[in-house]
């Protein structure tokens, strides 16, 4: 984890060298039902984590809640099942995409949020039904 703040900051910085458009998006997760205390709290943890580092480096991100971005997959099934099928999904769009490589569990939501981000459009985000979050 202590690698992480270097690789956002390198990707902020490339960003702007290239003149990209910056958007951040983080899941917004929380408690599930049924969750252990100790899982709830990595949740909670990774999370402020994360938040931490993009406000070190005073980056705006977005919030986006796991039932939002899943919700164009209608996936019927829970648990290990439903991270499989979305494992799938991700690797079905990076195979055909530009970039070729294995999809694993780690890197799966992340892919699938930004596709639902760029689905959504540039403008996703900046208006006033979605909070864009930063520094407090």
């Amino acid at each position: 984890m202590y690698k992480l703040p270097n690789i956002v900051n390198s990707i902020k910085h490339h960003c702007e060298i290239e003149g990209f458009k910056q958007r951040w998006m983080i899941e917004d997760v929380h408690a599930l039902r049924g969750s252990s205390a100790k899982g709830t709290f990595t949740f909670g943890r990774n999370l402020g984590f994360w938040e931490g580092i993009l406000t070190t480096f005073n980056i705006k991100w977005i919030k986006i809640s796991p039932k939002e971005w899943q919700q164009e997959y209608k996936l019927t099934v829970q648990g290990k099942e439903r991270k499989d099928k979305l494992k799938k999904f991700a690797q079905r769009y990076v195979n055909n995409s530009k970039s070729k490589f294995n999809v694993t569990f780690a890197t799966a939501d992340a892919i699938l949020i930004a596709k639902y981000y760029k689905r959504k459009g540039v403008h996703y985000g900046t208006n006033t039904n979605r909070k864009e979050n930063s520094n407090r």
